[in-house]
């Protein structure tokens, strides 16, 4: 569809409409985080971890997933390239000495450590299934 003046635009017949947008509901948003918010369960998963290198494409996975999910996370970074995975006290944590791990405390307190990036978020959404 041609519009004078301006070219091409879109895609398809022209049918010379020019629909309104829909207005974003942030009221409906609003109720939600607060519905969301008012009552929270305890945590059955907390101080979670993330050691990793700010190039690695798994880590970035990783976090990708951490933020859809909205769970808070401190990031430990690891850099490959002073091979800082090789170190004892990573290895200790991570023993593919690859990067990147999950770690964090579950309901009994016991630290756990998850490595794959893929085994990290397929943990992520059936932990977290009710988030993002």
């Amino acid at each position: 569809c041609r519009k004078e003046g301006i070219g091409r635009v879109g895609f398809g017949q022209c049918s010379a409409r020019i629909l309104p947008a829909i207005p974003f509901p942030y009221e409906v948003e609003e109720k939600i985080v607060q519905a969301a918010t008012a009552t929270q369960p305890t945590p059955k998963f907390t101080n979670f971890k993330l050691y990793g290198f700010w190039r690695s494409s798994c880590t970035w996975r990783v976090r990708i997933a951490l933020a859809a999910k909205e769970i808070p996370y401190e990031i430990v970074p690891i850099y490959l390239f002073s091979k800082e995975q090789m170190i004892d006290d990573y290895t200790a944590k991570n023993h593919m000495q690859q990067v990147p791990t999950l770690e964090f405390n579950d309901e009994t307190d016991t630290i756990v450590r998850i490595t794959q990036s893929l085994a990290i978020i397929e943990f992520l959404d059936s932990a977290f299934a009710d988030r993002g």
